[in-house]
């Protein structure tokens, strides 16, 4: 029986939370990649097709909703879940393709639960589609 790994990309400034969600989710089946900022971010989706990406709205550069809006004219279905210390604007973020907006800190349990429910629907969608 052949299972797939599916995909995430993690986009956060802080290395340390990069390296802890990449240990988190490859040990729980993710294939994991990760991106220091929305530059890197653009690069990687413009070679492929992630399954599901976390992104960090607050980083140097191009901020998280700019490159949300970006990798949404490469991958108009992805879906994208938005980790941040400020996301008072939720409604702004939405239209930017964030699927999700979690506070941080990070409960690493909710994640994982966005994450994979929104492989599911991505999935359900696509089929559908």
């Amino acid at each position: 029986m052949n299972i797939k790994r599916y995909s995430l990309l993690v986009v956060d400034d802080d290395a340390h939370l990069r390296t802890a969600l990449s240990r988190w989710f490859t040990m729980r089946g993710f294939h994991v990649e990760t991106a220091e900022n929305g530059e890197e971010a653009l690069e990687r989706c413009a070679s492929r097709r992630y399954d599901v990406i976390t992104m960090d709205l607050v980083m140097p550069g191009i901020d998280g909703a700019e490159t949300a809006s970006r990798i949404r004219t490469m991958h108009p279905d992805v879906p994208i879940i938005m980790l941040s210390g400020y996301a008072g604007d939720a409604e702004r973020l939405h239209e930017a393709g964030f699927l999700e907006v979690l506070q941080k800190p990070i409960r690493m349990l909710e994640l994982e639960q966005k994450v994979r429910l929104a492989v599911t629907e991505s999935i359900l969608e696509i089929g559908n589609g």
